[in-house]
């Protein structure tokens, strides 16, 4: 029980009171209907775990739950958040890598660490490229997926490589930049329109 201060004897009174008549000083549950909020959080709660049951990766739309609910978009993200406790966790696309190319990274990495060593700057002759891939296929856009639970899951998911895609290209020096070329198509089937340059 909280107080602001000492305890008054009519305070003391009304305790020893509620202690011989129910043998504790808890509150006593209120009766009645829920209040809207409990209300609101439990059909919240439900429709998190339907969409969720039905996803891909267990993701859902607050959005999408106001919709389906009717409640406002507002009272949603409270009753996740302060109700429910549940947090918004952002999937991860960590890409998926075959038993050989663990070892070619790490040779890679040996092999750079060796070049930093020697006298020459030749690093500053290398050309680093990295490339990005718009898939075709309805992949899950990670910027606007959201894993409402109360612990962070640290969930992953694989994304195979071989997919319809529109890939993004660019390398660069410490001179100068190549690209942005863009290659429609895939490795399996071949690109499609060779490239173009932007």
């Amino acid at each position: 029980m909280r107080s602001k201060g000492p305890i008054t004897p009519s305070a003391l009174h009304k305790m020893m009171k509620k202690f011989e008549a129910t043998g504790s000083l808890a509150s006593r549950p209120r009766s009645g209907r829920p209040s809207a909020g409990a209300a609101v959080a439990t059909a919240v709660e439900q429709t998190v775990q339907s969409m969720s049951a039905v996803s891909a990766h267990g993701e859902c739309s607050a959005r999408e739950v106001s919709r389906q609910t009717g409640v406002s978009y507002g009272s949603v993200w409270r009753a996740l958040r302060i109700t429910l406790k549940r947090y918004p966790y952002k999937l991860q696309h960590n890409q998926e890598l075959k038993p050989l190319d663990f070892g070619s990274r790490q040779d890679f990495a040996n092999f750079v660490f060796n070049k930093m060593e020697e006298p020459h700057d030749r690093l500053h002759t290398v050309l680093w490229t990295d490339e990005a891939h718009f898939t075709l296929s309805g992949a899950v856009n990670t910027h606007n997926c959201r894993v409402w639970t109360t612990e962070n899951p640290h969930a992953f998911v694989e994304v195979p490589l071989q997919q319809p895609k529109v890939t993004v290209w660019c390398g660069f020096t410490a001179d100068f930049i190549i690209g942005p070329f863009f290659f429609r198509g895939s490795r399996k089937h071949g690109f499609q329109d060779s490239f173009y340059h932007w």
